[in-house]
């Protein structure tokens, strides 16, 4: 498929997904036959075919024989990284809307607890001290937020590997990904690099006990500090 074919297939699969994310197409509804749904995109039926394979692939729609395209609910069917194209529908202007941001915040640091918890009997010595160092790093590069995002994401990286679970490692891409598209969430990771520093100096130290409720408690702690200063911060910018 040459580059120009490329676009095209994005470009609907973009403006399809946003229709069905909105309710423009209800759930559960039929979408319009190919012929008419491919003209008021304005594309070929061809490319129209592989931007609803795509969004098959997403859980937003599925092909039912002999009645086209049925639109499914998303809570149900959809990956997380339904999350992020959502986050594209309702930013306006740079701005997140604060209901998706805390619960982005929320999903974080949920994930990041058990995280912990799991890295402070399960990590390595290598890779406690490798978190360790990399707190370092962060601050480092505090005054560079693009380096500060990047750094903030390999130190999660880290701290999933040293759950040694996969399942871990796939989630935390997945953040990660959206995260780096959509710069509207970042403010979020930026607004107080301080402060993320001190915690992850704080949690990395705890690892050293090997203890997974005390872990968990600090964790806990940590994280709910840091999001309720980082929404309170961000609540002019948010809506």
């Amino acid at each position: 498929m040459t580059s120009s074919k490329t676009s095209a297939v994005e470009r609907a699969t973009i403006k399809l997904r946003g229709a069905i994310l909105s309710g423009q197409y209800a759930i559960a509804s039929s979408l319009p036959g190919e012929r008419e749904l491919a003209e008021s995109l304005g594309v070929s039926r061809l490319t129209l075919r592989a931007a609803l394979s795509q969004l098959r692939a997403e859980g937003l729609v599925a092909a039912v024989p002999g009645s086209g395209n049925r639109v499914l609910d998303y809570r149900e069917t959809g990956s997380l990284e339904v999350l992020g194209h959502v986050a594209q529908l309702v930013v306006q202007d740079g701005v997140v809307p604060t209901r998706l941001l805390q619960d982005l915040l929320e999903l974080r640091r949920v994930m990041l607890v058990e995280a912990w918890s799991l890295a402070a009997v399960r990590a390595t010595t290598s890779e406690r001290a490798s978190l360790a160092a990399h707190v370092d790093v962060l601050e480092a590069h505090a005054r560079d937020p693009h380096a500060f995002i990047a750094s903030d994401i390999q130190f999660g990286r880290l701290l999933m590997r040293a759950t040694h679970n996969l399942g871990f490692d796939l989630l935390h891409g997945t953040l990660a990904r959206m995260v780096q598209q959509q710069a509207a969430f970042w403010p979020a990771f930026l607004v107080q690099p301080k402060g993320t520093i001190k915690a992850y100096r704080t949690m990395a130290r705890a690892l050293e006990a090997r203890d997974r409720k005390r872990m968990r408690v600090i964790s806990q702690r940590e994280l709910e500090k840091l999001d309720r200063r980082t929404l309170r911060l961000l609540a002019p910018r948010s809506t």
